[in-house]
């Protein structure tokens, strides 16, 4: 496990005592960030909240409130060579024998492995990892948010629903390595075809959907689908071989 990373916030000299504790804990669990000395007459005291003085910086809330404070999940520190981590921190205050609040303590730990884990697990449940389309389950969402957007706006929403035709000729002369180049291809061409507000997603093998979003006429759904046809018409050429397709659309 990585060691946390820790910053001193003190009143006074509150921040080297601390330092030293920390410090005798060891490398291994705990890095020192660095000390920093705050003049007691910072807008940070207690008089700041009377003053009506904002304070937005955690260091401050948990020097104001006397309570441990957390970061919003996502947060980025930036090195000093421009490179990015993510990371969880909490500022917690520092009380001397007395009570008094005299400093706080921020706790850093990067996290950068765990949320790149996270974004590829959630890319992963919502995208087709052939052809970086929406999957399934991305696709009934969306659907689902179109079909509610036309309720409230009294605009149409279309589904339409392309088949590619004897693709598995294709598969069985070429091999699927091939024929998984196709999909790929033909993916990036339907795309082009399609508005940004609409969706293409593969929900099969070689099955597509598609959502056409905001119409105003059920003609436009019938001109964008031939232009879909035509699209995918057009001549494969993968590696010096051709490959020509037909879709059907419903």
């Amino acid at each position: 496990m990585k060691p946390v990373s820790v910053l001193l916030i003190g009143l006074g000299r509150v921040g080297s005592r601390f330092y030293e504790k920390f410090r005798q804990m060891g490398e291994g669990r705990v890095r020192i960030l660095g000390v920093c000395e705050i003049d007691p007459s910072h807008p940070v005291s207690r008089q700041a909240r009377l003053d009506g003085i904002p304070v937005f910086e955690d260091y401050h809330r948990a020097l104001l409130e006397g309570t441990i404070v957390g970061l919003a999940n996502h947060t980025l520190l930036l090195s000093r060579s421009g490179e990015e981590f993510s990371i969880e921190d909490s500022a917690a205050p520092i009380q001397d024998n007395n009570g008094e609040i005299r400093g706080c303590i921020i706790v850093f730990r990067d996290v950068t492995e765990k949320r790149k884990l996270e974004q590829r697990i959630a890319y992963q449940a919502n995208f087709d990892s052939l052809t970086d389309l929406p999957n399934r389950h991305l696709f009934q969402d969306r659907l689902s948010r179109a079909v509610g957007q036309a309720h409230r706006t009294g605009s149409l929403v279309a589904l339409l629903y392309l088949d590619v035709d004897y693709f598995k000729n294709i598969n069985d002369r070429m091999g699927h390595p091939y024929g998984d180049r196709v999909l790929v291809e033909l993916g990036k061409r339907l795309k082009t075809v399609v508005r940004e507000t609409d969706t293409i997603a593969r929900i099969g093998g070689d099955e597509f959907a598609v959502i056409l979003c905001d119409l105003h006429d059920r003609s436009e759904a019938m001109v964008l689908g031939r232009r879909l046809m035509i699209e995918a018409a057009m001549p494969f050429r993968i590696d010096g071989s051709r490959a020509d397709l037909t879709v059907s659309i419903g």
